[in-house]
């Protein structure tokens, strides 16, 4: 196993992650008072978020923040897997895909989007989805629907996925996912899952979360929706 010293640590303070930091600087940071024994702290090769007071290593530094003894019915897993921010997130990147693309195909051929069944277009618009956001990931590390809720995937290490990691996590996305990539149904199967799912365990990726404000969640909440129902008008126009 990697040395403690060694490692990357990531930890949360004032609802936002921070990150990498190396075990030297995080111990100042406890040392300073800066952190204590309630930080949630996570490092690679570990399950899940623990308070730095469950971690063997940190029960060693001084801090006049440092909590009393750990109890024993305290939760340990923090933070939570955020199953609707994502499933919102996805469903705003694959709304706005599809409007975009569907703008694109209809300035050259208008007749394809009209003629081809509603069903075949979401499948070909969520295979092609499939393929531009690893390219999105290796490259800003988001996408727009996950910048929208403040989300960010990286790897354990801190450095943005590399190409082949992002096609990787996508690929154990679809096959350990269940959902096949649907949103919906990923958020079914996930929405009670508290640590890092298993794609992000199998990929060697961290999912980073910051406090989304109520504007941006009512933006990427409606947008979807809007289109949706957009979509319904311009298709009912369309056959009558």
């Amino acid at each position: 196993m990697e040395p403690t010293e060694t490692r990357v640590w990531f930890y949360i303070k004032g609802r936002q992650q921070y990150g990498p930091v190396g075990f030297f600087e995080l111990g100042k940071l406890f040392e300073q008072g800066v952190l204590n024994g309630e930080t949630y702290l996570w490092t690679t090769g570990a399950e899940c978020w623990k308070a730095a007071k469950r971690i063997e290593r940190f029960k060693g530094f001084r801090s006049k923040n440092l909590p009393p003894e750990f109890s024993p019915s305290e939760k340990i897993i923090h933070p939570r897997n955020k199953p609707f921010l994502r499933f919102m997130a996805e469903l705003f990147d694959i709304s706005l895909f599809t409007v975009l693309f569907s703008t694109f195909i209809s300035i050259f051929s208008l007749d394809i989007i009209l003629k081809t069944s509603k069903l075949t277009l979401f499948i070909i618009y969520l295979l092609l989805w499939t393929l531009l956001e690893p390219i999105m990931l290796s490259i800003f590390g988001t996408t727009i629907g996950k910048s929208l809720f403040k989300i960010k995937i990286k790897c354990v290490n801190g450095q943005l996925l590399d190409l082949i990691t992002a096609f990787k996590r996508d690929l154990f996305i679809i096959t350990f996912g269940k959902g096949i990539k649907f949103p919906i149904i990923n958020l079914i199967l996930n929405i009670r899952k508290k640590a890092r799912l298993i794609w992000d365990v199998k990929a060697g990726t961290i999912v980073l979360y910051d406090h989304v404000s109520l504007p941006r969640i009512l933006l990427g909440t409606c947008f979807p929706i809007i289109v949706f129902i957009t979509g319904i008008i311009i298709s009912s126009t369309t056959h009558n």
